[in-house]
């Protein structure tokens, strides 16, 4: 895993030279990769590229970057794993190996069958530029999911690249200009998807993506890989349910046994629930020596769920590490957060994310995890209750819509919840509560479902001269679904996954130094999940069946025996408490009026609001004071 740079220019009048630049932009991110460094410029052309290494597969030497491909017509800089490249190599008979490193079969791919076939074939996490001598044409690429980020900018007849925004401030003519857009749409959805970021006239590549850069300056957006394409043929999978569980277990285990290549320690990511409990029991049926498995805990018993993956881990025989933490070691984070991610990020579980990737580093350099397992196999409850809901609500009048949101709107947030805590045991039922109510004017499928996954509905009051439309997100209709659930997946994997929960672990755990790898985004698990008819992961109104299938096949079903709970954190008890004079300095109205990008009375309401426990703001405010927060980082 590493950090990458580039600089390309398209003036041909004047041979620059970008060494110290690019040294710089790549030392930036030295978090991304601490083990070696190394610069390639391009003798006949304006082009510059920049790598920080870490050493994951081949150590020596021979896995150094730039790369330059056995044949010498591409040269790479590229961040990632390629896990299928022992099996690549075998399929080319030509090439003289000097390493061992999926870097160089991937330059031995490039060589011998060009880009197209190439990226049609590998299966990893990656993002690379890539230049072709021959044809004149540089490649910026991400995977197929989104797991490793890459930038880039035209400024000045230049092309910029990297792995990080952070970079960017390193080029000497980079220009930070807030996107009051993009700066809405945080607000609405705690992050930025692709696209866009929160600076004018940057970009992230998009998932399954790859820009073709010309020497003349003109580029070619295309998508090599869509999931469109695989949430259509579904019969074959009706009657067959045994061999379904058994062949998705195969690819689980072939996605696992791959993953686990490494040439430094590797470990689990292990929360006790069941995507990574799945994950850590198949890593471990591979090994012939406990695997480290490591978690978090938290002092608020509420939200902790450390005593199951302590059962689990002990059950499972892993050498298991654990660390409990409280509002204090998230406050003590909250400062480094805009360095982190470059951009404001809202999802809170980046805090104890952070924390557990610190933990695994004293352990291990690869660790691996469940991202991905809630988009694919139906685990979060807006799949199997919100969509649900909609199919009853959408048959009921918007008039009488609007006036049973308004009952419920009126209800204090506080009373709902000393309702619930007597006679339930629901987890924010006053928040779920009004998080319905407050997507019950929705016109049409599509809005219920972005009303769900928002956190400000209304932005153009809150963000000054910004218009947020994330409807644009949700491109396809549906109506090209033959379920609301599928359609609600098919929508966060293309963006909730990539632009909040890869970004989350992409950012934490490089921010020290880990590697962490997701074996239910490999290519083939993807592919075969949408296949799959959506009563194989929704059953009877619970989640992910089929995998909870193969997990009863390795653990105990008692042990799953609970509610949801997530990686979350209590934020809105916290800004009661030990983060409200944090807060209350970063939202003073006098700040925000002076700063015009936020309109102060409306953040003032609704920070009383959640004072007085009347409305569950926690999640809203929070936007708010993350983007403070790094407007304050970002210029002081």
């Amino acid at each position: 895993m590493c950090g990458i740079a580039g600089i390309y220019s398209f003036d041909r009048n004047n041979h620059e030279k970008f060494e110290n630049q690019i040294l710089n932009m790549t030392n930036s991110q030295i978090h991304r990769g601490p083990d070696s460094y190394g610069i390639y410029n391009f003798t006949d052309i304006n082009l510059s590229f920049g790598h920080r290494r870490l050493s994951i597969l081949d150590l020596s030497e021979n896995g150094n970057q730039p790369m330059e491909s056995p044949n010498s017509r591409h040269v790479i800089t590229f961040n990632g794993e390629i896990y299928n490249h022992l099996k690549l190599r075998e399929e080319i008979v030509d090439v003289k190996w000097r390493g061992s490193s999926d870097t160089e079969t991937l330059l031995g791919c490039f060589d011998s069958w060009g880009f197209e076939k190439t990226i049609s074939k590998i299966s990893g996490m990656f993002s690379f530029g890539l230049f072709d001598k021959k044809e004149k044409k540089l490649y910026l690429s991400i995977d197929r999911a989104g797991e490793k980020p890459l930038y880039y900018s035209f400024i000045q007849n230049k092309l910029i690249f990297s792995s990080e925004l952070k970079a960017f401030n390193f080029y000497n003519n980079f220009k930070k200009n807030i996107d009051k857009d993009s700066l809405a749409t945080f607000m609405q959805l705690g992050y930025i998807p692709a696209p866009n970021t929160i600076y004018k006239d940057v970009y992230k590549v998009e998932p399954g993506t790859y820009i073709t850069i010309y020497n003349n300056s003109k580029h070619e957006v295309k998508k090599y890989w869509t999931l469109d394409n695989y949430h259509q043929n579904r019969s074959s999978y009706q009657n067959n349910k045994k061999s379904t569980i058994n062949n998705l277990e195969e690819l689980l285990i072939q996605s696992v046994n791959e993953q686990m290549i490494s040439d430094v320690p590797i470990g689990a990511f292990l929360s006790g629930g069941i995507d990574s409990s799945l994950i850590t029991a198949i890593m471990q049926s591979l090994s012939d020596k406990p695997i480290n498995t490591f978690s978090i805990g938290f002092v608020n018993k509420d939200y902790d769920e450390s005593l199951y993956s302590n059962r689990i881990a002990k059950y499972l025989r892993t050498n298991h590490h654990e660390k409990i933490i409280g509002p204090k070691d998230c406050l003590d984070i909250i400062p480094k957060l805009s360095q982190i991610y470059d951009e404001p990020f809202g999802d809170s579980s980046s805090m104890p994310t952070y924390l557990l990737s610190k933990l695994a580093k004293e352990s291990v350099t690869v660790s691996l995890s469940g991202d991905g397992a809630d988009e694919l196999f139906g685990g979060y409850e807006r799949y199997y209750r919100g969509m649900a809901y909609w199919r009853i609500l959408s048959a009921i009048p918007i008039q009488i819509r609007k006036y049973i949101r308004y009952l419920l709107l009126s209800l204090p947030a506080k009373s709902i919840d000393k309702i619930n805590n007597r006679l339930f045991t629901t987890n924010k039922l006053g928040y779920k509560i009004h998080k319905i109510a407050s997507s019950l004017d929705a016109r049409n499928t599509k809005l219920f479902l972005q009303s769900l996954v928002s956190y400000w509905n209304d932005t153009d009051n809150l963000v000054v001269n910004g218009n947020c439309n994330t409807t644009s997100y949700h491109t396809v209709s549906p109506d090209n679904f033959d379920d609301l659930k599928s359609y609600a997946m098919f929508c966060d994997f293309n963006s909730y996954l990539p632009g909040d929960i890869l970004t989350k672990v992409d950012r934490a755990s490089m921010s020290v130094g880990l590697e962490c790898r997701s074996p239910y985004l490999n290519k083939e698990v993807i592919e075969f999940s949408n296949q799959l008819p959506i009563n194989y992961k929704i059953r009877n109104g619970t989640s992910k069946w089929i995998l909870k299938e193969i997990l009863y096949k390795y653990l105990p079903k008692q042990f799953f025996e609970r509610p949801k709970t997530g990686f979350s954190v209590p934020i809105d008890s916290w800004l009661r408490g030990p983060l409200k004079s944090w807060a209350s300095e970063l939202i003073n109205p006098k700040r925000l009026i002076q700063e015009n990008n936020l309109n102060a009375k409306l953040v003032e309401q609704r920070w009383q609001a959640l004072q007085n426990g009347e409305k569950s703001y926690q999640y809203q405010l929070w936007n708010v004071l993350i983007f403070q927060q790094w407007l304050n980082d970002n210029w002081k």
